[in-house]
Formats: C-alpha cells, structure tokens, sequence
C-alpha cells in the first residue's frame, strides 16, 4: 500500500473520530475535570450550601463563595480528608478586589457547610 493511501486512511478515520468525539462531547453536562482540584471542586459546587452560624451574613456575598468553589485551589495538605462521615476542605483563592482569601467548607453526605473566611491568611 502506498504512502498515499495510508495516509488518505489515517486521515479519514481522524476526521471520523474527531466528529465522533466532538458529538459525544458537546452535551450540556459533560466537562474534562480530571485532575484532583477539579474534581473536588466539582464535587462541592453540587451539594446545597449552608453558611455556619459562626459566619457574619453581611460578609458572605454568594457571588464571592461560586467564585471560590469554581476558580478555588484546594489545599490538600491543610484539609481533613479521608474521614467516614465529614471531610474538611480548605480552599485559597485571590480575589481582584480582595485579595488573597483561605475558606473552610465541610463536606458532609447531603449538604456543604461554610464554616470559615478568612481574608487576609498568613500564609
């Protein structure tokens, strides 16, 4: 077989393939969230949000706590993780108007509580 001919072949079933892959991919809820951080993060933003009761209702803008749990960073080594029933994850984020930020978030079976912003970490 040629070259010509094998390339027309590799060619066409890439072609076939990335229509195939694209037609799979283009549904509402399919996202490449892969690496730890991403998942985890996926995960917090599915569960219904509770703030603490230790929390100042003023402070919390919900606008502030989507933007964590989307463009956040966990940091896995300061987090309780691995626990049966509750984990605690601790997520840094830099705000443009604020700053640099650290929130506290259990993470129980049904709901995510806030439990703790703070805005200026001493990292």
């Amino acid at each position: 077989m040629s070259f010509a001919k094998r390339l027309f072949y590799y060619l066409g079933g890439f072609a076939l393939g990335t229509v195939i892959l694209l037609f799979f991919l283009s549904g509402k809820r399919t996202s490449c969230d892969y690496g730890p951080n991403d998942r985890t993060l996926k995960h917090l933003r599915t569960k219904p949000l509770i703030v603490s009761n230790t929390m100042d209702f003023e402070l919390i803008n919900p606008d502030l706590v989507n933007r964590i749990l989307s463009n956040g960073s966990v940091l896995f080594n300061e987090s309780n993780i691995g626990l049966d029933s509750v984990n605690t994850y601790q997520i840094e984020f830099t705000d443009d108007q604020l700053g640099p930020l650290k929130a506290s978030f259990v993470n129980h079976k049904d709901s995510l509580v806030l439990k703790n912003i703070s805005f200026h970490p001493a990292y």
